[in-house]
């Protein structure tokens, strides 16, 4: 199964300082879906080296372990192609017994696991929680694919494990914060909830960051032909929240980020 196509067009914003210090020195650009993930939207002169420091840390560790399967087998783009995986191991039944199998790129199927979260506790007036709570794991590819995999090496069974920290939250933290930058400006936001979080700076991303509907299962949500999806939306307080699909054409979990505040006044940008 091939990759969906983003949305039809790329954007990018002019910023000039960055978005999470406003420092104005020695800037570089912020890709707000990181580069890894094929995002089309940039922020352009948005990150100076100290913050790029801290975010790119955590987009790593998710680009390189937690999507690193999905990312070869779509070919999503990466800077060290030389270093791409060219084999990946699994633990295997076959014959009922337990061994491990290293299998060629050709050969696996398309196959990513995402976490189910709570409710941002921010909505559930759970706003001094520290960390954050998984209810469950979500697999998703191309099903097809899979019984093909398994039939070719003889599988009874095969395990697939995922390690999960606080990296991918505040990814989505990320994301969400840099597309309100996108569609609104540093300057119309009153307060920024969420930078303490992307920033390393407390241990709250659970207060700012969950499913939109833990209880829903990712199998009755709709599939939509784009890679990512990123909804911004602003109710009558003037709060800020994203609505997150990533590989959203794989009945993938919505996540929603509580982002912040705008100032009173600003007018609403409209959705990606």
């Amino acid at each position: 199964m091939t990759a969906p196509a983003l949305i039809s067009q790329s954007t990018s914003r002019y910023i000039g300082q960055c978005i999470y210090c406003k420092s104005t020195n020695d800037l570089s650009d912020e890709h707000i879906v990181p580069h890894g993930l094929a995002g089309p939207w940039q922020l352009l002169s948005a990150s100076c080296p100290k913050c790029c420091k801290i975010t790119s840390a955590f987009e790593r560790a998710v680009l390189r372990k937690y999507f690193i399967q999905v990312r070869t087998k779509l070919g999503l783009p990466t800077y060290h192609a030389k270093k791409r995986p060219k084999s990946f191991k699994f633990t295997v039944k076959i014959n009922g017994r337990e061994e491990f199998v290293d299998i060629p790129v050709s050969d696996i199927t398309t196959l990513f696991a995402m976490p189910q979260i709570k409710k941002p506790g921010y909505i559930t007036n759970n706003r001094q929680g520290k960390g954050f709570s998984i209810t469950g794991m979500s697999l998703h590819g191309s099903r097809s694919g899979l019984e093909d995999f398994r039939a070719k090496y003889n599988l009874e069974s095969f395990n697939y494990t995922v390690t999960l920290d606080n990296s991918f939250l505040r990814l989505l933290a990320k994301i969400a914060y840099g597309m309100v930058v996108h569609q609104y400006g540093l300057d119309a936001i009153q307060e920024a909830f969420v930078l303490p979080s992307i920033l390393g700076m407390k241990d709250d991303v659970g207060v700012w960051v969950g499913c939109k509907d833990p209880d829903k299962s990712p199998d009755l949500l709709p599939r939509e032909r784009v890679l990512h999806r990123i909804n911004v939306m602003v109710n009558d307080k003037n709060e800020l929240a994203a609505d997150i699909r990533l590989f959203a054409d794989f009945q993938t979990p919505e996540y929603l980020v509580i982002v912040g505040r705008l100032k009173y006044g600003t007018s609403y940008g409209g959705n990606k």
